[in-house]
């Protein structure tokens, strides 16, 4: 795993465990889709804890595995306690959530230069890939 993938996964952890703490998912939920998470199952925990915030209630440990129940998402409720114990600040969630953003638009760069890359070397008319 790269160093770039650690941090970001890091990140992750931290965002999710900062909201089940308390952070005010308000104030988050404009910086992060559930697609920017790199580890699809904390991205599927994003929308859990979404799904819990408009339904007005607060995204703790024990709301957001219904959630996940709900959805059909199969969970392990250490793990999301466990997220919660990594978190090293809840009232860092903002920093965390920039953090997640900034690693998927890196991603998401890297991604597309692969596929202009996969374009270039593939024949073909130059002019039907523009």
């Amino acid at each position: 795993m790269s160093e770039l993938t650690t941090s970001a996964r890091d990140a992750e952890i931290s965002l999710l465990g900062a909201v089940m703490l308390g952070a005010d998912l308000d104030d988050l939920a404009h910086l992060v889709d559930p697609a920017d998470f790199y580890d699809p199952f904390h991205g599927e925990v994003w929308s859990a804890m979404l799904r819990v915030h408009r339904a007005g209630d607060k995204p703790d440990v024990v709301k957001v595995r219904v959630a996940l129940d709900q959805s059909g998402t199969k969970n392990d409720p250490v793990r999301l306690f466990e997220f919660a114990e990594k978190c090293p600040a809840p009232s860092a969630g903002e920093f965390y959530a920039t953090e997640v953003a900034t690693a998927a638009g890196m991603r998401n760069l890297v991604n597309a230069g692969l596929k202009i890359q996969q374009l270039g070397n593939s024949p073909g008319d130059v002019e039907e890939r523009r």
